[in-house]
């Protein structure tokens, strides 16, 4: 009931930002995931929603199509690596040479600590898709604070160490 509820609350802010009908976009929404297989995100974030056409949410590639895909594709044990960021950097931690933080399981030491070592930093949110949210966050090490902190754990964000590429990586792909 809870995440119903949470879910009624961020199509409501949607509405009231798009200036529609706060009924009609919760009526649209169940449509589309009855239908489509929209989750929040898809609806919200992913794609303009109540903007487009019934054709062009029917072709879409929803977050249950997504799914569908990876297990048809994939071992069904090793799908939630694929699913989940945070998971896949865990388990395949060898083999990321960058650091990175996810500050809803780290203190407040250690986001500190991570943010101090670096000057900028990627935020990605967990749970969005087709890199929508990523930022590039410059900061300085004085705004690093409790409150900052307590914001990254609410928007479920995970922070990674922006690396610089080598300067021929990428003539080598242009050849």
């Amino acid at each position: 009931m809870k995440k119903i509820t949470q879910q009624i609350s961020v199509l409501k802010q949607y509405a009231r930002k798009n200036e529609i009908s706060i009924i009609l976009t919760i009526m649209d929404y169940v449509l589309c995931r009855i239908f489509h297989g929209y989750c929040l995100d898809d609806y919200v974030l992913n794609t303009p929603g109540y903007f487009v056409s019934w054709r062009w949410r029917k072709d879409f590639f929803s977050f249950r199509r997504w799914k569908r895909v990876l297990s048809l594709a994939n071992d069904s044990k090793a799908v939630y690596l694929i699913d989940n960021k945070v998971e896949a950097l865990k388990h395949f931690a060898p083999f990321i040479k960058h650091k990175w933080l996810y500050p809803q399981e780290s203190t407040f030491e250690e986001f500190k600590n991570f943010m101090s070592s670096n000057n900028v930093i990627i935020s990605k949110p967990v749970t969005s898709i087709y890199g929508l949210g990523v930022s590039v966050l410059h900061y300085s090490r004085d705004c690093i604070d409790d409150k900052w902190f307590k914001q990254m754990c609410e928007d479920n964000i995970l922070l990674e160490e922006c690396i610089k590429q080598h300067h021929l990586l990428f003539l080598e792909i242009l050849r």
